[in-house]
């Protein structure tokens, strides 16, 4: 997402997986909070921001968060000015455009216009800003956080055993906010369910989520990568606690 940040101009990574907004600065110096992430405990420094624009959309004094962020910005080699969560964006429909690699603010009215076309309806549960979106496997119902700024999707570690999967000979390093971490086996799950929304052979790596669990209200078992949902459209109403997605 092309943005600006008072005088600066560069590009923040949306990610639904992040409550706050997140800068790229590792000089601050001020009061540190401590977050928990899928590599472990790590710290950031309290700060606000006067002024963000994205497009014609500006608000001010933003409570944010900063922290070193370089080895992602060397990642995409691009300026990273920080990291959007979706919290900075509660009052407004966010539609993420999968085919033209988008995303945009745009009225709740627009849905209203896509009633010829095939959505499928999910709730959403808000924990802490992070959308959580009910997930069936195997006649079970599970809870996934959904995350936009995540390739692969993430099952906790005590539930695999009780799922249809198999191991990949594949493995995948997972780059985090605060470093590119160790190696992790792809496992495949055979089947999930949103709503009648089927992903085949969705693959993830397990982990324990305990951690991360602390910091929510409500438990995850998963995160869900919307890399791996392949819909062309999706709109998130964070206010309304609405998902479509456009097949």
């Amino acid at each position: 997402m092309h943005a600006e940040l008072g005088d600066k101009k560069g590009y923040f990574i949306f990610d639904t997986g992040a409550e706050d907004l997140i800068l790229n600065n590792k000089e601050l110096i001020g009061e540190s909070q401590f977050f928990e992430t899928l590599s472990g405990s790590q710290s950031m420094t309290k700060t606000k921001v006067q002024v963000f624009s994205l497009g014609n959309y500006t608000i001010s004094n933003v409570d944010a968060f900063a922290m070193d962020l370089s080895h992602l910005e060397d990642f995409t080699n691009v300026k990273l000015l920080g990291i959007v969560g979706t919290k900075i964006f509660d009052s407004e429909l966010i539609h993420i455009d999968n085919v033209q690699n988008r995303i945009q603010l745009t009225q709740r009215s627009y849905l209203s216009e896509l009633r010829n076309s095939k959505l499928i309806h999910s709730d959403v549960l808000l924990s802490n800003g992070i959308p959580l979106i009910p997930v069936q496997i195997n006649d079970k119902k599970y809870l996934f956080g959904l995350d936009t700024g995540s390739s692969v999707s993430v099952m906790d570690v005590k539930h695999i055993s009780q799922l249809s999967s198999q191991k990949s000979p594949k493995q995948i390093s997972i780059l985090t906010t605060e470093t590119k971490g160790d190696a992790h086996q792809i496992q495949t799950i055979d089947k999930i369910n949103l709503g009648i929304l089927s992903i085949k052979d969705l693959e993830v790596i397990t982990q324990s989520l305990d951690a991360i669990n602390k910091e929510l209200d409500s438990k995850i078992d998963g995160i869900l990568s919307l890399n791996q949902i392949e819909v062309s459209n999706v709109y998130i109403d964070i206010l309304r606690s609405k998902i479509f997605f456009q097949i």
